[in-house]
């Protein structure tokens, strides 16, 4: 199955969109979210390129808006802002939580993934290597290892304890 859209076709419907509306597209912190199916307003007008097509303007748009800069601009702002920039609804309670949660999951993971990466990060310590001499202690084996070829696997056979005196 063919992809519906592709990178090339989103990234020129992410420059169409931060031309033509700088004011709600713009890259950065704290933008201004946008009104509720905004994308029907954006298909209705004119000068539209061929190269941006709906479904790559819908992944534009899914992208911008789940993106750090708009989600902080949701938890801070208090209306929705049309292509006009005017605000125009209010911002429910529901959306400015969804988005504190968006980004607090967002901010464990990426301290998840710091702490795993330091965690595999090895220090490089000098060590000194100082002439010893190793003794061997001798030790009788707990248990016993046998191979068998034709499984090839080992077998762990428990050592037989002495016969104890039954007092």
């Amino acid at each position: 199955m063919k992809n519906k859209w592709n990178s090339d076709q989103v990234r020129a419907a992410q420059l169409w969109l931060s031309a033509t509306w700088p004011h709600l597209f713009e890259d950065g912190r704290d933008l201004k979210p946008v009104t509720l199916k905004i994308h029907k307003e954006i298909l209705q007008q004119p000068g539209r390129p061929d190269s941006v097509s709906r479904r790559a303007l819908m992944e534009a748009l899914k992208r911008h808006v789940t993106s750090f800069g708009y989600l902080y601009g949701v938890v801070k702002s208090t209306h929705r802002h049309n292509l006009n920039g005017e605000a125009v609804e209010l911002l429910s309670p529901a959306h400015k939580q969804w988005a504190k949660m968006t980004l607090r999951r967002a901010q464990k993971l990426a301290q998840a993934t710091s702490k795993r990466s330091a965690r595999n990060r090895k220090v490089a310590t000098p060590t000194v290597r100082t002439a010893k001499t190793r003794t061997v202690q001798k030790r009788a084996p707990a248990t016993q290892i046998t191979y068998k070829k034709t499984r090839r696997r080992i077998l762990l056979k428990p050592r037989t304890p002495s016969p104890s005196v039954a007092a």
